[in-house]
């Protein structure tokens, strides 16, 4: 980085969308994990094959009872009933699948967040081992050009929409200050030397 004025350096912003992306993918992998977690609890694959064999079952006795005549004081409340289970089994199907698109949104978060992890390492690898700068200005483009497509599908999940803003604009850079070259600054709360003799 620039020496002196790190905060002045163009590939600062670049590495700020790396962090900022990753932070997004961790928050998104958290709601995803407690929608599984809420779904695995009312067993809804259990909860959809015992209304599917309920459906039928009614379905079944309904089309009997039409075949044999049955007066419509009779059959009008099964009528009712089997249309109310057949709604039931309806959304239980809705959220069956809403659990696998779920699963598989998981498994791409997962799969980006590797992905990053491998890439900051690529960076951090280039950084130490060549000290010419067009090389790692190059390699954190790359790698910023990557994000692109994954911040495009993050935008496009919908229901995460407010997970997924902008950047924020911080007036401080965490973590991207001079440092002077010497003896490192106490810690807080670090005691000091102990005297001898105590």
């Amino acid at each position: 980085m620039a020496p002196g004025e790190p905060q002045s350096d163009p590939r600062l912003r670049k590495l700020d969308e790396l962090m900022w992306t990753h932070l997004r993918m961790l928050t998104i992998e958290e709601s995803l994990d407690r929608f599984l977690e809420t779904e695995r609890r009312d067993n809804v694959p259990a909860l959809l094959q015992e209304a599917e064999e309920e459906a039928a079952a009614l379905s079944a006795e309904h089309d009997a009872l039409k075949a044999k005549g049955t007066i419509a004081a009779v059959l009008e409340p099964k009528e009712r009933l089997l249309a109310s289970r057949l709604e039931r089994l309806n959304v239980l199907r809705k959220r069956a699948e809403r659990i696998e698109q779920t699963q598989a949104n998981m498994q791409l978060v997962i799969a980006e967040q590797e992905r990053l992890e491998q890439q900051i390492k690529l960076i951090r690898a280039d950084a130490i081992a060549s000290k010419n700068t067009e090389t790692l200005t190059a390699r954190i483009d790359a790698t910023v050009e990557h994000l692109d497509q994954t911040n495009k599908w993050l935008a496009e999940m919908d229901e995460f929409k407010d997970l997924v803003g902008e950047m924020p604009v911080t007036p401080v850079r965490l973590g991207y200050e001079s440092v002077a070259v010497g003896v490192p600054p106490r810690l807080p709360n670090t005691p000091g030397r102990v005297r001898e003799g105590r």
